[in-house]
């Protein structure tokens, strides 16, 4: 997010649990493998749907989840204490998730095994067991304590189910597992010169940014990344086991739509079919500026945000940050082109080399850019994600950074923490989604407030700074009529932000009329402890 994470933190990079490795990207779908538990058919033509799963039988004397699971699936659960467990924590990008400890952690390589480990969980949770509580993983970037891993309870690990292929001859269609990470599709599009909606680092998993909206590099031409013509499909295990693929025109519509935004309230995803777009090299990189340039570089972000600023390949993060220790004052721009086009006219009010103190602007192709994000984004910290959003004005953005100017006295005796304000546009707001975005904004300004840090004794205190900034940022659009509802799931902070309130109550109905109707005794809702639930 932020070339000053890499100033302060070094290079902190996760390590893949070494039996849940990734797979390199040709390999297929294990779903689709003729070795799998289950035969796919589809009626003529690629393999899609399952057309058979038995539900094991579980006896009722065998004492724990964990115990049923390893039973059942046997090398692919791992207790505490093991290597793949061990490695799997690891692997998650902030410390509050990596210090939580599941009873075991099951990893399963195809949706046979997704089914057989949701029936074994609902029956624990149906029987009035304590011990079938659960969370899902798929690349494990969320930043709050239960996001995507729980004590105490059962966490599957998405990892394997990392496949990644062409669906049709023409290459329009990908098929991708909810454990691959963004840098490996992109590395497998790349050679064909195409690419999909999909997330700005090279770590970060499939499964949970698609299920939470998705921003990307492309989204000021092609919306949000789960947006019904960026994905056509998703093939769901339900709580009852069963695993059905989802489409905009088939029977599971509903459930279709509510996966666009509405996270693991309805089952877990196992493949997401993607829509490929034609994408050659782009340009695009990091710059940093002297804060002296703050007031010209907010009024060009400002004149980038209206209307008449707009242009369908552009993309920007102006971000702003505080360091300790030195109590050093970052600002830096991140222009992205999709064109391999230096410094279009849209961009030349940022790109000034000779003010530069430092600069990658170049053109490249998605993999890099990818992966020079991650380097800015280390492993193991303790992390703090939150934000807002609203409509562009004028004259807000100067004030905004006096509400972040006041907030980085929060933590400024904390040493080792990096403070970042950054604002960028949604992607375009004329797609189909459960978001409740209005198209006639045409795009709003999300605020984000990222905090890296060392210590859990000061968790309070960052908790307050955000909070101040935010309380600062509501006062002041609410002054100027900008506010707007919408909270970024995949920025929201747990436990504190309530991003489906903000979908708008007729989107939030939907999302609860297919939880009851797909999910009716609430395996998702009361089963899974983290994340954003629907009835709260």
């Amino acid at each position: 997010m932020a070339i000053e994470k890499a100033l302060i933190t070094g290079s902190k990079t996760p390590s893949p649990p070494s039996t849940i490795a990734s797979s390199t990207v040709s390999r297929k779908l294990s779903l689709l493998n003729s070795t799998s538990l289950c035969s796919y058919s589809s009626g003529g033509g690629k393999s899609l749907l399952p057309s058979c799963f038995v539900a094991p039988t579980c006896a009722t004397d065998i004492p724990s989840a964990c115990s049923i699971l390893s039973s059942s699936l046997p090398g692919k659960v791992f207790f505490p204490n093991s290597t793949s467990y061990i490695s799997s924590l690891d692997s998650y990008y902030s410390d509050q998730e990596q210090s939580l400890s599941p009873s075991c952690v099951v990893a399963p390589t195809c949706t046979a095994d997704v089914s057989k480990i949701i029936t074994i969980l609902n029956t624990r949770l149906l029987s009035g067991s304590s011990d079938g509580l659960f969370a899902i993983r798929a690349g494990g970037h969320a930043t709050f304590s239960g996001a995507a891993n729980i004590a105490n309870g059962v966490t599957i690990d998405l990892t394997n189910l990392n496949g990644i292929e062409f669906l049709t001859s023409d290459k329009s269609i990908v098929i991708v597992g909810p454990g691959a990470r963004w840098g490996a599709v992109y590395d497998f599009l790349q050679p064909h010169n195409l690419t999909v909606v999909g997330g700005r680092g090279t770590s970060i998993g499939v499964g949970g940014y698609l299920l939470g909206g998705g921003i990307s590099f492309v989204g000021q031409q092609r919306g949000w990344a789960c947006d019904a013509s960026n994905i056509v499909g998703y093939e769901v295990v339900l709580a009852s086991g069963a695993a059905v693929y989802a489409t905009a025109n088939n029977q599971y519509s509903d459930l279709f739509l509510a996966l666009k935004g509405g996270s693991n309230n309805f089952g877990v995803v196992t493949r997401f079919d993607l829509t490929a777009y034609n994408q050659g090299e782009l340009w695009g990189g990091f710059i940093s500026y002297p804060l002296t340039l703050l007031e010209s570089l907010l009024a060009s972000f400002s004149s980038f945000m209206s209307p008449a600023g707009y242009d369908p390949h552009a993309d920007l993060l102006f971000s702003v940050g505080y360091i300790n220790p030195g109590g050093i004052e970052i600002l830096t721009v991140a222009p992205y082109y999709t064109k391999p086009i230096v410094a279009p006219p849209v961009f030349q009010p940022f790109y000034n080399t000779s003010a530069a103190q430092f600069s990658t602007m170049r053109i490249s192709n998605m993999s890099d850019f990818v992966a020079e994000q991650d380097t800015y984004n280390p492993y193991g910290f303790r992390q703090l994600y939150m934000t807002a959003s609203f409509a562009h004005t004028p004259d807000i953005y100067a004030e905004i950074y006096d509400c972040y100017k006041r907030s980085t006295a929060l933590v400024a005796s904390i040493t080792g923490v990096g403070y970042y304000m950054t604002l960028q546009p949604t992607p375009l707001l004329n797609g189909t989604n459960i978001l409740g975005l209005s198209s006639s904004d045409q795009r709003l300004v999300i605020a984000l407030i990222t905090v890296s840090y060392t210590q859990s004794t000061d968790d309070a205190a960052v908790m307050n700074a955000a909070e101040t900034f935010f309380q600062g940022l509501n006062a002041l659009t609410t002054k100027y009529g900008v506010n707007r509802s919408f909270t970024y799931l995949n920025y929201a902070l747990g436990s504190v932000q309530k991003p489906f309130d903000g979908y708008g109550e007729s989107n939030k109905g939907k999302l609860q009329a297919a939880s009851k109707k797909y999910d009716a005794d609430g395996l998702f809702q009361r089963g899974v402890s983290g994340g954003f639930k629907l009835f709260v």
